[in-house]
């Protein structure tokens, strides 16, 4: 067996560009990117937020933490036509650059709701979400408990972080609270500025039916 390699380095910043630049971008996010606020998402996040959203086939989607349409419109790709994305913050500001960036998104129903989570989350239906998006920072943590009650079973959690999120202690409590509860299977994604992921199988009770 060969020993574990201690000495590899990360990805470079060239790499990382080179990564996101690969990641090409539909028109409708290119849009919102250009008006959008300095922080939006790189494209290689948005990438693979497209991409769980096309794995789970996903039909409603919920985002905690707007980021201006950019993020919202690569998700839209990823999911169903027939489908509905959600987008909660508690800026007005940034839910009207979202309403307008995504104003002509195909097909896919977008409800853009300004307030906070911890107003809005006890109004949504539980297990009515295939995927839930959120940002810690922008919306704050809608908690574990509340993505288990809105999730169905075999649904996904993903913590989209940034730079300043990645080492910070709350951060690094919700994913091991993710990452030691088994009814939970988590990774954290190095893609662009990264993702903890998390997919919930159920408790005993929701098995059981």
């Amino acid at each position: 067996m060969n020993p574990r390699r201690t000495d590899a380095l990360p990805p470079s910043p060239v790499h990382w560009a080179m990564v996101d630049d690969w990641s090409q971008e539909g028109d409708l996010a290119a849009s919102a990117r250009r008006v959008s606020a300095e922080g939006a998402p790189g494209r290689a996040q948005c990438a693979a937020l497209r991409l769980l959203a096309s794995v789970l086939d996903a039909e409603h989607v919920l985002v905690f933490g707007s980021t201006g349409g950019v993020a919202e419109a690569w998700l839209l790709e990823g999911m169903r036509t027939t489908g509905t994305l959600t987008v909660i913050d508690a800026d007005p500001g940034v839910q009207a650059a979202t309403r307008d960036a995504l104003a002509s998104a195909p097909s896919t129903a977008v409800r853009v709701i300004t307030g906070r989570s911890d107003a809005i989350l006890p109004r949504l239906t539980d297990t009515g979400y295939d995927l839930i998006v959120f940002d810690a920072v922008a919306s704050g943590s809608p908690g574990i408990e509340h993505a288990s009650r809105l999730l169905r079973r075999g649904g996904m959690l993903v913590l989209r972080l940034d730079d300043h999120e990645a080492g910070s202690r709350g951060v690094r409590d919700e994913s091991a609270h993710l990452r030691d509860d088994p009814r939970w299977t988590t990774a954290w994604l190095t893609v662009g500025t990264g993702l903890i992921a998390a997919v919930w199988h159920g408790d005993e009770e929701t098995a059981a039916e």
